[in-house]
């Protein structure tokens, strides 16, 4: 008999998270924070939740070329004007030290990374601020730069004792020689010899200065090495707790759709004919509503899994994948005035399970917005610009307006209503994260009633 699942507390999950996070609205005052972000900013959660985050962090007045709050502002700005993430470079924004640790500022660099939340009708609710703590990472980096322009200074200071020994040796075999001229060279022999003796003194604290350079050295790079096995083995918890959450999420959610699913038809196929006409179309509407929700999990399930799935890379043939995919939904094609023009497709580096994942969603969007044309016409191929080859899949379907360009590639969003055309709103999101693995960008033109036209590329280093 297995236990029931608990309700997690999302709250207290979020405050104990080892990343350092905090939550803003959109007025940018603190709503949430982490026990990590609290203890790494010297802050406590109840003195500053509900305070402007600018507040709680001020530029350090003693620095004149502090910038720490312009940058940030700029990128949360940047968030709340396209409701998308910004991350930002590794920046120096000093730390304000409680009264009871001595006032004044600490000196701290960080690489924050700015997230939106939105609601159902896409408006911004909350911003998520994580940073990473990097001020050791720069000081040992820092430190490393002097310990080499030390080292420089040592060769030459030991270069200059070579010089100095071989003088010294050059002396003594004039002395051995020349007797008479080494009385008259004495007292420079005895100043060479004090000479050397001094470099040789100079040479040996020079030595055991280097010395001390490299074991501090080593032990900074033991220590990195250290944090970011921790860091590593920290992420690949995160990831596997995530993806069994994944799983109990989707099996708890499965179970109950396919009873949906199936107790709906049974009514229909068993009662249909002694029900209401509204009530048959009842039960039609909650056996497609189940299927549609079992549609939108697999969907969030491969795009979520995408991140973290390896790349295959091998030299791809696109000619063979386009076939695929179109043999795939051969049934789509069927019965239908459908034109299909097949340009070109060079070959490229890539993963070809995912590419072919590419196709077969820019195709199936094709197919599906052609739907009402008569004859349909879809084009694949490709065009060369600037020493980057980039493929198209062309239509003469609904097109789009492209103001809402913007929200073609964002998860669950549709710019046609599901009455006209089904599907999730996953699909392109697939698809975008599919190209930017790749290194490559993905981008559509289009115009209402007249078609559109979608283009991808892969990293150039791929092609080559």
């Amino acid at each position: 008999m297995s236990l029931p699942l608990l309700t997690p507390d999302f709250k207290r999950l979020f405050e104990a998270l080892p990343g350092l996070f905090l939550v803003l609205d959109p007025g940018l005052r603190i709503v949430a924070v982490s026990d990590a972000y609290a203890r790494a900013t010297m802050t406590q959660r109840e003195r500053i939740v509900g305070k402007g985050i600018f507040e709680v962090f001020p530029d350090n007045p003693d620095d004149p070329k502090a910038d720490g709050v312009r940058n940030l502002r700029a990128s949360l700005q940047r968030v709340l004007d396209g409701h998308v993430a910004d991350t930002m470079p590794v920046q120096q924004y000093d730390i304000r030290r409680p009264a009871e640790a001595g006032g004044g500022f600490e000196e701290r660099y960080w690489k924050p990374h700015n997230s939106p939340v939105l609601d159902a009708q896409r408006h911004l609710i909350y911003i998520v601020h994580h940073v990473e703590d990097v001020t050791e990472f720069v000081r040992a980096k820092r430190h490393g730069v002097e310990k080499d322009r030390a080292l420089g200074t040592l060769h030459e200071r030991t270069l200059q004792l070579e010089a100095h020994i071989e003088a010294r040796r050059v002396a003594e075999e004039h002395l051995a020689a020349s007797r008479i001229a080494a009385l008259n060279l004495m007292e420079d022999a005895v100043e060479v010899r004090k000479l050397a003796e001094q470099a040789n003194a100079r040479l040996q604290q020079e030595v055991i200065e280097r010395k001390s350079a490299e074991e501090e050295v080593l032990r900074l790079n033991a220590d990195l090495e250290r944090r970011v096995a921790e860091r590593t083995a920290q992420l690949e918890e995160a990831n596997r707790e995530l993806e069994a959450f994944s799983y109990s999420v989707s099996h708890d959610l499965r179970s109950p759709l396919r009873s949906m699913a199936g107790f709906s038809e049974a009514l229909i196929e068993d009662f249909g004919p002694q029900m209401p006409e509204e009530a048959g179309r009842y039960l039609r509407i909650i056996r497609q509503g189940a299927q549609r929700m079992g549609d939108l999990i697999d969907h969030l399930l491969t795009f979520s899994r995408l991140s973290r799935t390896p790349l295959t890379k091998r030299e791809v043939d696109n000619v063979e994948l386009v076939s695929a995919a179109l043999e795939d939904l051969n049934w789509q094609r069927q019965g239908r005035n459908l034109k299909l023009k097949i340009g070109p497709l060079p070959a490229c580096q890539g993963d070809p399970a995912l590419l072919k994942l590419v196709w077969s969603n820019l195709i199936t969007n094709a197919l599906k917005f052609t739907r009402h044309r008569d004859p349909a016409v879809i084009e694949l191929g490709c065009q060369a610009e600037n020493g980057e080859t980039i493929y198209f899949v062309r239509d003469n379907g609904a097109g789009f307006d492209m103001r809402y360009a913007g929200k073609l590639f964002g998860v669950f969003q549709r710019l046609h209503r599901v009455e006209e055309y089904e599907g999730t709103g996953v699909g392109l999101a697939i698809v975008q994260r599919i190209v930017h693995r790749h290194g490559g960008r993905i981008w559509a033109e289009a115009a209402v009633d007249r078609g559109a036209t979608f283009h991808f590329t892969v990293d150039r280093r791929n092609s080559e």
